[in-house]
């Protein structure tokens, strides 16, 4: 008759108690099985260590053989293990300065700075226009949306008196002066996108 469970020589010890000893016996397949024995004999314990879950515990070591249908388990190595986050099509590909914008975005919600200069001059055309997504909306919070349009009116005005023409020194610029703007009248940090259209 084939088994199902093979035991060798299985010894069991928690730390310096030894729960199980010289264990040999042999589970038939499709069968009913039963251990019997009084309190503390090791009927769990045995059964803890057919079902793995004494690898769970701190101090345990086995010693021996289990085998479950001819193969011996035991424990070959580790596997990686955690959280996996599952992105459409892609699994565990989404970094964790992805998950970590996100999170800002669903918090504190998302302001784009939009502004038109025209490229030779660095003279503002048109804007600067503000889109609030998440952050407040724009209908109810006009002072706060006028006051910040005119907080960037003055940083482009700086940059324009000081000959600032790169485009990223401008874009940190009024990133950093709308941000504490915002956070001085709101307690929020929205992300704030700033985009300059050149014509």
């Amino acid at each position: 008759m084939m088994s199902l469970f093979d035991i060798k020589n299985l010894n069991l010890y928690y730390g310096d108690f030894h729960a199980l000893k010289d264990i040999n016996l042999e589970l038939p397949k499709n069968e009913i099985s039963a251990f019997i024995g009084p309190s503390g004999c090791g009927k769990s314990t045995l059964l803890k260590t057919l079902n793995r879950m004494n690898d769970l515990v701190e101090g345990c070591k086995i010693t021996g053989q289990v085998e479950l249908d001819g193969v011996d388990m035991k424990v070959t190595g580790t596997v990686p293990a955690g959280r996996v986050f599952v992105d459409g099509y892609g699994v565990g590909d989404v970094g964790s300065i992805v998950l970590r914008d996100r999170k800002h975005l669903a918090q504190d919600g998302l302001i784009i700075v939009v502004v038109t200069m025209e490229s030779t001059s660095g003279a503002v055309v048109a804007g600067p226009d503000i889109v609030s997504r998440g952050f407040v909306y724009v209908r109810e919070s006009e002072e706060l949306m006028d006051n910040a349009r005119q907080r960037i009116v003055e940083v482009l005005d700086d940059c324009a008196s000081r000959s600032v023409r790169e485009w990223g020194t401008i874009k940190t610029a009024i990133k950093d002066d709308l941000s504490n703007f915002i956070y001085k009248k709101t307690k929020r940090a929205p992300m704030i996108l700033p985009i300059i259209m050149e014509i």
